[in-house]
């Protein structure tokens, strides 16, 4: 694996390509369990289209915008496992939810964490309410 403290990138891989990117922080890192912090402010590349829109459904020829992480989030990969999971704070500080990602990982390559998003996720929020994120989009890929 990777030393804590290297600074990588989490990268969704689509069509052999980068389909979207976060700039992340190794916070430790076993052949079990990566945890990746991704500070508020961090570079990020996300897929657009023409106009500059954001783009949800994967295609071979995506266009990369630059932004910044709009909060503090620390991602919590299991090699081989299909899902992890992300906590998010508020720019205030506060915790604000449990994003459970279901995706498959492709592992390391040099110096980025790859994996395949599945599209679906789910939204734990502190007071347990659950919500699943994306079904739309999980639907389109189909």
């Amino acid at each position: 694996m990777v030393a804590a403290g290297s600074e990588i990138a989490l990268r969704d891989v689509w069509f052999g390509r980068t389909w979207r990117a976060n700039a992340a922080r190794v916070v430790s890192s076993t052949r079990e369990l990566v945890v990746l912090w991704m500070p508020r402010g961090s570079p990020a590349r996300y897929p657009v289209d023409a106009e500059g829109v954001e783009v949800r459904i994967p295609s071979s020829k995506p266009v990369l915008a630059e932004r910044s992480a709009s909060r503090d989030a620390l991602a919590l990969e299991r090699p081989g496992a299909r899902h992890s999971i992300w906590l998010f704070w508020e720019p205030t500080g506060t915790f604000a939810y449990w994003y459970v990602n279901f995706e498959r990982t492709l592992g390391w390559n040099r110096a980025c964490f790859d994996t395949v998003d599945e599209k679906l996720d789910l939204i734990v929020t502190p007071d347990n309410t659950v919500r699943w994120k994306d079904e739309d989009e999980l639907e389109l890929r189909q």
